[in-house]
């Protein structure tokens, strides 16, 4: 008998997540206010404090993840097509 079906493979996707420890270079910043005087035209000291932000590098351990996505075809699953059910009904009526 002629058949109407034919197998297809579906496309399946899977995603995993993969975990790992790194070595990652964190800023530590602290602000230092510094004092900067002038002396003016009559004399009188004027002084202005200045933020200014200090920062180095810390190394520490974090988790990071990555993903991992494969397409997966391993079901194979049978599907009818109009294009097969013409043939047939065409070729014999």
């Amino acid at each position: 008998m002629f058949s109407f079906l034919r197998l297809w493979l579906p496309p399946v996707c899977e995603t995993t997540i993969n975990e790992h420890l790194v070595d990652d270079d964190v800023p530590a910043c602290e602000t230092v206010y510094e004092e900067i005087c002038d002396d003016d035209q009559e004399g009188e000291t004027e002084c202005q404090k200045i933020p200014r932000q200090i920062c180095s590098l810390i190394k520490e351990e974090r988790t990071r993840t990555s993903h991992d996505t494969k397409v997966n075809l391993k079901e194979r699953k049978e599907v009818a097509t109009l294009e097969k059910f013409f043939m047939f009904y065409f070729t014999f009526f």
